[in-house]
């Protein structure tokens, strides 16, 4: 399936993950990137072979800097870590979340 720019009608903040502390995950870095966002549950493999539910899927553009252990703002204010990341061709790339709270 390919996915054009004028489909990716969302947007999400992407705060990277840098790193470990003495207290967790350190994030530095925040990106808007637009993507199509599906809310959904899924049962995918994640980074450590585990069958894991995602409860929501992202399109975003191939090339878009986003890898396993970002955390994810979407418009609505919910938050969401990235499980797992799909590189699919030239065309674009499937991430896949979880939930961790929203700002509610």
């Amino acid at each position: 399936m390919r996915i054009g720019r004028s489909e990716l009608r969302d947007k999400i903040e992407v705060r990277r993950k840098s790193g470990n502390g003495t207290y967790g995950a350190i994030y530095s870095g925040i990106e808007i990137v637009p993507c199509l966002m599906e809310q959904g549950f899924r049962r995918i493999t994640d980074a450590q072979g585990r069958e894991v539910i995602s409860s929501a899927f992202l399109f975003v553009m191939a090339g878009a800097n986003v890898t396993i252990g970002d955390k994810i703002i979407s418009e609505t204010g919910q938050y969401y870590e990235v499980i797992q990341v799909q590189p699919q061709r030239e065309h674009h790339t499937e991430v896949y979340l979880t939930s961790i709270g929203s700002l509610q």
